[in-house]
């Protein structure tokens, strides 16, 4: 229990943090909770599955349909590519076909936006690729894609764009959220009118 528990307390934090991090680990935060809940919930013996079987249904009314473009910024890790979208949704998907099916969606996505970033920098670009990056080692990746701009102009303006998305709204909704606590601080009378903010 302790080790679920700290584990998607983590990961929580890490999704939910005012840091913003780069949007790469966006999906490998969600899959890991994902991964967890499903391996718990299929366990009716844990004394945690009833738990974990609510928290389920919380994270599918919110994160089972992972974000499609926050999914092509995990795909530009140089460490990962399409390797880490694989092998996740074929963990999570009993159907091989589905799984394939998930990371198909993405590529077209990549494919569609590349196509617009070529449109805006009609520059040549080379197309031998980088070797791949070792996972286990600390990458920024906002430098790395910076350093290869000269190569792969569109690519890496792209990749910059993505990497940059914001993927925690918990700032911007706490602050959107001091409107309802002031209104409930206050007393109104029938005649006053005001609008909060939720």
């Amino acid at each position: 229990m302790t080790n679920f528990l700290k584990s998607f307390h983590e990961d929580t934090c890490t999704l939910s943090g005012t840091k913003y991090l780069t949007a790469n680990l966006y999906f490998k935060g969600v899959f890991k909770i994902h991964s967890q809940l499903l391996q718990v919930a299929k366990e009716p013996q844990n004394f945690m599955s009833p738990m974990v079987k609510e928290m389920k249904i919380k994270f599918d009314k919110f994160w089972s349909d992972y974000s499609l473009i926050l999914l092509c910024a995990a795909v530009l890790d140089p460490r990962y590519k399409l390797n880490l979208l694989r092998y996740c949704y074929k963990k999570i998907h009993v159907d091989e076909f589905a799984a394939e099916e998930q990371v198909n969606k993405v590529v077209t996505k990549l494919y569609e936006l590349f196509d617009e970033y070529k449109v805006l920098n009609p520059s040549p670009s080379i197309t031998n690729p980088k070797p791949t990056k070792d996972p286990k080692i600390d990458l920024d990746i906002l430098e790395f894609w910076k350093a290869s701009s000269m190569s792969y102009p569109e690519l890496a303006s792209m990749a910059r764009d993505l990497l940059n998305i914001p993927f925690s709204s918990v700032a911007s909704e706490s602050a959107f959220s001091i409107g309802k606590k002031a209104t409930e601080a206050t007393e109104l009378d029938d005649t006053d009118e005001v609008m909060a903010v939720d």
